[in-house]
């Protein structure tokens, strides 16, 4: 499976998903004009649309958490008082709950994280690839935000970056 460039993402959040095409012809249009308000620009279509893809990559943890969790609390409930291990069983079967209900959601969605996760790296490179085309040129540089920070440090991680973005840090 590819990352489908007329996939939109699921919508989540309050922004709405775009295709990989027109965030390609956004970040063009970026690229076009080379100043720090087209920085700010690129990093900020890439956090909305990797937030709008709905950050289903972590769904399957939490299942596995619960599922510890509640595994970890029977195992140990017979060391307990009697009066307290009614209680640690309650508790543990709401972490059961819990990890069918992740689990469940991870299974049914399987398919939208799959597309989802592909499109956020997909993204990230793109972004990266901008950013780059950018700071080719020279134009004075403003302090980041901590959102910005943080969507630069994303697309560095994957992109396994060192000094591409000096300038911006």
């Amino acid at each position: 499976m590819h990352a489908d460039p007329d996939w939109s993402g699921g919508n989540f959040g309050k922004y709405k998903g775009l295709p990989l095409k027109e965030i390609d012809a956004r970040f063009a249009q970026c690229v076009a004009d080379p100043s720090m308000r087209s920085v700010t620009a690129v990093l900020r279509i890439a956090r909305e649309q990797i937030e709008s893809r709905g950050d289903l990559g972590k769904q399957p943890y939490y299942a596995a958490f619960f599922a510890f969790v509640a595994l970890t609390i029977f195992g140990v409930s017979f060391l307990f008082p009697p009066e307290l291990r009614q209680k640690a069983w309650l508790v543990a079967g709401g972490m059961v709950f819990a990890f069918l209900a992740f689990a469940a959601g991870s299974l049914s969605t399987r398919r939208a994280r799959s597309m989802n996760l592909q499109q956020e790296r997909a993204i990230r490179e793109k972004a990266g690839l901008a950013l780059e085309q950018l700071l080719l040129h020279e134009f004075p540089v403003k302090t980041l935000t901590r959102e910005q920070r943080e969507t630069l440090d994303a697309i560095k991680k994957q992109r396994g970056a060192r000094n591409e973005f000096a300038r911006l840090t």
